[in-house]
């Protein structure tokens, strides 16, 4: 959803449910107040924890947006701006139904992903590594890495399977769990909205006797995670893959990961990329002709009654009740 609420008809008055298909462990906890924190703020965060309450809630009222600004002490386009960070992140899915005088809102909570699903993200690891210090950062992964695993190598597998110890059973009953609802997993950023050309790219790879079949399904996701999160050319990619194929001919997801983050690093200073919004981009600085044009366009104004201006934009006279609401408003 964008950042107007306006757009989406949304009101204070506008209800609104919270889901959520999954247990919230002490883990899941960890990684969003650990993890995620860093990168999106305590603000998103802290809506988050403040949604899942609905969802335990056994109330039958209908709660409404009027709620949330009241307890949270903010208003809809702070609402909207936070809840635009948690989409983004892939944290909530949100879902509108708008009827003649109001709308409903259902706020989906996903589950967060695992410490080893987060630190194998190359885009959420690589955002975590430049928020935050490069020993803050390995100090998070130790505290999460599992220090008391056993090392099987040398070990046996003897566990019984299911028809060493039980009968089969007679009958064939098979039951319909369509509707029970299934977990909302994390699955990454959404990157659907990028296009990433893969027909160059299989091009320049053919001209190196490479076959495209060494790009499967999962190696295309990483692409476009890498091409994204480096602004990567298919023209880069090529060279980075070629880096990055294995002496059995397949190809090293470690390394091609290792050799496009290299790749960024000698192109911008050693400055890892940082996770940052659409408004906080800094804006291009205007022009010396646009100063210019800015210059006159406000002399213009201080010289020009307003009565004046109106009747150059309309090309007539303006009408008394024109003049009237003019005055009004001087």
């Amino acid at each position: 959803m964008g950042l107007q609420s306006a757009k989406f008809g949304l009101r204070p008055q506008d209800d609104f449910q919270v889901k959520r298909d999954f247990q919230l462990t002490n883990h899941n906890l960890a990684i969003l107040n650990r993890l995620f924190t860093p990168l999106v703020g305590s603000s998103a965060i802290g809506l988050l924890h403040y949604l899942n309450q609905f969802v335990e809630s056994t109330s039958n009222q209908v709660n409404t947006h009027y709620i949330i600004m009241s307890e949270l002490k903010i208003n809809l386009k702070e609402f909207r701006q936070q809840m635009d960070i948690l989409e983004g992140i892939g944290l909530v899915k949100s879902f509108v139904k708008h009827e003649d005088n109001t709308s409903s809102f259902v706020y989906k909570l996903v589950q967060p992903p695992t410490a080893r699903q987060f630190f194998s993200d190359p885009m959420l690891s690589i955002f975590l590594y430049n928020e935050v210090s490069k020993q803050r950062y390995h100090q998070l992964k130790s505290d999460f890495e599992t220090s008391t695993a056993i090392d099987l190598t040398e070990f046996q597998e003897i566990t019984r399977k299911y028809t060493d110890v039980f009968k089969l059973p007679k009958g064939n009953l098979v039951e319909d769990v369509s509707q029970m609802p299934q977990e909302s997993t994390y699955k990454g950023l959404d990157l659907s909205a990028v296009n990433f050309d893969f027909e160059t790219l299989y091009d320049l790879l053919q001209t190196h006797f490479i076959s495209e079949e060494i790009i499967t399904q999962e190696a295309k996701h990483l692409i476009i995670q890498l091409a994204t999160l480096y602004g990567l050319t298919p023209e880069a990619m090529k060279r980075i893959i070629l880096k990055s194929i294995t002496s059995a001919q397949q190809l090293s997801f470690e390394d091609i990961r290792k050799y496009a983050r290299t790749y960024y690093l000698m192109e911008h200073e050693q400055h890892l990329p940082s996770l940052q919004q659409k408004d906080q981009i800094t804006a291009p600085k205007p022009s010396a002709e646009q100063n210019d044009d800015d210059k006159n366009w406000l002399q213009q104004l201080e010289n020009t009654s307003p009565i004046e201006m109106l009747a150059s934009w309309s090309s007539s006279e303006p009408t008394t009740q024109q003049k009237v609401m003019v005055e009004e408003l001087v």
